[in-house]
This record gives C-alpha cells, sequence and structure tokens, in this order.
C-alpha cells in the first residue's frame, strides 16, 4: 500500500514536488538512489534493474523492519517456501536469480528466518543446505548473510565447529549489523549443543522484540 502510494504521488507531483517526495521517502527507508545510475528506486527493489547495483547497507537495515509493505513478507514466505519443495524434489535444483533476491530479502524479515532456521535444524537440512548455499554464492552482501548464518546452523548440527565459524565469518562480515549471527556465534563460543542451537537462537531473538538488525 505505501509502495503504491508514493508511486501516485510521484506519478501526479510537480518536478519540485516530486523532488521533495523522492527525499523524504529516502529518509524514511522507502526508496534508494542507486550509485550505479542514479535512478530511484523503492525498497522492494534493492537491486537497480538497470545497472545491477546492489542498494546500501543503510537502506538494509531499515527496511526489513519497516512497517510498510506487508505482501513483501507473504511474497519472500511463498518465495522461500517453494525454493525449498524445489530442493525436497531434487536437490540440485537451481533457483531463478529474481527468487534468489526474493528469498534474500525475505531471509532478513523475522517471520521467515524464523521458519528457515527450523528448517536448518530439521530432517530437511541437507536439502535446504543446497538453496543456502546458492544464496550466499550468488547474492552480494548484505542479502547473502542470513543464508550463511544458516549454513553455520546446519554445519554446526553436524558437529563441524570449523565450518560453522568460517560460515559465521561470512555472515557478519557480509552484514556486521546481522543480529541472529552475532547470537550464533554467542553461542558457539559458550558451548551450547547443536541440539539446542536453534529453540536457544530463537528465543534469544524473540528477546530482542524479532529485530534481526541493528540501527546505525
Amino acid at each position: 500500500m505505501t509502495f503504491a502510494l508514493l508511486t501516485v504521488l510521484l506519478n501526479t507531483a510537480t518536478e519540485y514536488e516530486a523532488q521533495v517526495v523522492r527525499e523524504v521517502a529516502i529518509r524514511a527507508g522507502l526508496m534508494w538512489t542507486c550509485s550505479g545510475c542514479g535512478r530511484h528506486h523503492p525498497a522492494d527493489t534493492p537491486i537497480c534493474p538497470e545497472c545491477a547495483t546492489t542498494a546500501g547497507p543503510a537502506l538494509f537495515r531499515r527496511f526489513p523492519s519497516a512497517p510498510a509493505a506487508p505482501g513483501i513478507v507473504a511474497a519472500a514466505w511463498i518465495a522461500l517456501s517453494t525454493a525449498l519443495d524445489a530442493r525436497r524434489a531434487s536437490p540440485n535444483t537451481t533457483t531463478r536469480p529474481e527468487d534468489l533476491i526474493q528469498v534474500g530479502v525475505g531471509l532478513r524479515l523475522t517471520p521467515v528466518l524464523h521458519h528457515a532456521v527450523t528448517v536448518a535444524t530439521s530432517a530437511e537440512a541437507a536439502s535446504a543446505d543446497h538453496l543456502w548455499a546458492q544464496l550466499t554464492g550468488q547474492l552480494p552482501p548484505p542479502l547473502a548473510a542470513p543464508a550463511a548464518m544458516l549454513r553455520a546452523i546446519t554445519a554446526y548440527r553436524h558437529n563441524d565447529l570449523a565450518q560453522a565459524n568460517a560460515h559465521l565469518r561470512r555472515a557478519i562480515g557480509d552484514d556486521p549489523s546481522f543480529v541472529p549471527a552475532h547470537l550464533t556465534l554467542r553461542r558457539l563460543r559458550h558451548g551450547c549443543q547443536p541440539a539446542d542451537l536453534a529453540p536457544s537462537l530463537l528465543a534469544a531473538l524473540d528477546a530482542e522484540g524479532g529485530a534481526t538488525h541493528r540501527r546505525s
């Protein structure tokens, strides 16, 4: 609704009014300016369709917590479920780039991330890890950070502490503000049992108020 209203405002405004609307929308985290080509895009388009430049980290820190687009949560949930279903049928299936972006954005939203963490510690973890691997391999930072953390959780469940730490370093390096990666690392350092990692992580995330990102 907010993005639709923003489009109407921009389409009906004078040149000066449109400039003011854009500046306010950018300040609120509802739009961003591409550093590659200078075009403006809504926050639900995190990669410029003209030049493939990725939105800056500041947008991604604001966007997941913005109450502007509930439809994005539903779309991301569907994209994740569809990709996981495809992996169950054939683990080597690849997901289309546009769907990867939707999943990547979705994993930064608390309800979708909760579901993904549950999957990463379930009997479906092995097939899901193929999806996390494609996400970390093809998405730019900071979009790849949640998938890297999910790979760490899967590795830890298989008692591979070295690999889990490597994935967490990747997640935190891609997005230092991504709270769940820090919470996961803290649990590994305190010797959390692999079977207890997901429940402990989700409880800690809920205690943080469901926020997946620290605001700058």
